[in-house]
């Protein structure tokens, strides 16, 4: 293989089998993440998953004890050896934007530059052009008390980029801002990035966040991969319970697995009998399964429902609340919680007939 069909193949971040531990706590458990040039993973999990420390450890602020870690076939760490953050062509755009109150927007956006001794005749013109790429035309000389929580984001991200790393990092960039000002910087975000096409790690513990900005998923539980893929794949297969859960099948059934044709299932609960899909996993009729459905999947079902009357889910109304665009229906059925949506309440006490389509559905052995 000629070193242009090597340069072609290879990954531009590798890390492998990264591990880290703190006194009796493992923070990172062997793992492992390959990325090509100009992709973008979102990194999803609960808070103290380990995502932060993944990106401290790519970045050089924390060395692994364990593992390797190579950005554009460089070595950047091992447990032995570890390059400085600022040996490294990595930059990071931290949860609280982390802006010098003392420094203009244009001098904040240099910094980089300086520390990386970038020449200085080049300064003014990588200036202007990150400026006009953030919508920050005009603003190089105020302060960051002076900008709107948006603004602040947009200079911290222009900094970043200043020096045209290798390697962007983004650790929840978005969780300081309010809510409307957080949907419209998810946006223009995702946009940004792919344009500019740099490579990136985005984490969050945000679903929508994730799956607007993340070519694929990687997600996290307890310090390791619990799975990886574009996010497509992921909600087809869930790997586990925990996995659709977190995807948002967060109705919980449990049942008798009755008929098994390749990935599609019947169970059945008493009189009642459900269609789906294994999410991973199988069996054999007659074994304990659990059944896992999507909220926004479920429908009141009306006089005019083709579905036959074994396979509706009969449960009572507990509470409704009224999201702007619809209502959120609360019921329980054999004492569990079932979530679905509507576009009209329900009276609370009364019983519904719900369908539950076979596609939103993911079924687990009850072990997994």
């Amino acid at each position: 293989m000629t070193q242009q069909q090597t340069q072609k193949t290879q990954p531009e971040v590798q890390v492998r089998d990264l591990c880290r531990r703190i006194g009796d706590n493992t923070i990172l458990d062997n793992v492992s993440l390959t990325m090509q040039p100009g992709e973008i993973i979102a990194v999803l999990g609960p808070s103290g998953c380990g995502k932060s420390t993944l990106l401290r450890q790519i970045a050089g602020l924390d060395q692994p004890d364990g593992g390797t870690i190579h950005i554009g076939g460089a070595r950047m760490a091992d447990d032995r050896h570890a390059l400085p953050p600022e040996k490294r062509p990595v930059n990071m755009v931290f949860q609280d934007f982390a802006l010098w109150p003392h420094m203009s927007v244009a001098r904040i956006i240099q910094f980089g530059m300086r520390h990386r001794r970038l020449p200085r005749a080049q300064w003014a013109e990588k200036t202007r052009e990150l400026l006009a790429l953030l919508e920050l035309d005009g603003l190089g000389d105020r302060y960051p008390r002076q900008l709107s929580g948006g603004q602040q984001q947009r200079v911290a991200i222009a900094r970043a980029l200043a020096t045209a790393p290798r390697l962007l990092l983004l650790d929840e960039p978005l969780s300081n801002l309010d809510a409307r000002l957080r949907l419209q910087m998810r946006d223009e975000l995702a946009a940004l990035l792919r344009r500019i096409g740099t490579t990136a790690i985005y984490v969050t513990h945000d679903l929508q966040e994730a799956l607007t900005l993340g070519d694929r998923l990687m997600i996290m539980r307890d310090g390791q991969v619990e799975q990886a893929g574009p996010s497509g794949e992921l909600f087809r297969r869930p790997a586990s319970t925990w996995v659709a859960g977190l995807l948002g099948f967060t109705n919980r059934l449990e049942g008798e697995l009755e008929q098994v044709d390749g990935e599609h299932v019947v169970v059945r609960n008493g009189d009642l009998r459900l269609r789906g899909r294994w999410g991973n996993g199988g069996g054999r009729p007659g074994e304990q399964v659990v059944l896992m459905a999507q909220p926004h999947a479920l429908k009141v079902a009306n006089g005019d429902s083709t579905t036959p009357p074994e396979e509706l889910l009969r449960a009572r109304v507990s509470h409704c609340h009224y999201e702007g665009v619809g209502w959120r229906i609360c019921c329980e059925w054999n004492e569990r919680p079932i979530l679905l949506h509507g576009d009209a309440p329900l009276p609370v006490g009364s019983e519904t007939a719900i369908q539950v389509p076979a596609d939103h559905v993911r079924v687990y052995p009850l072990t997994a």
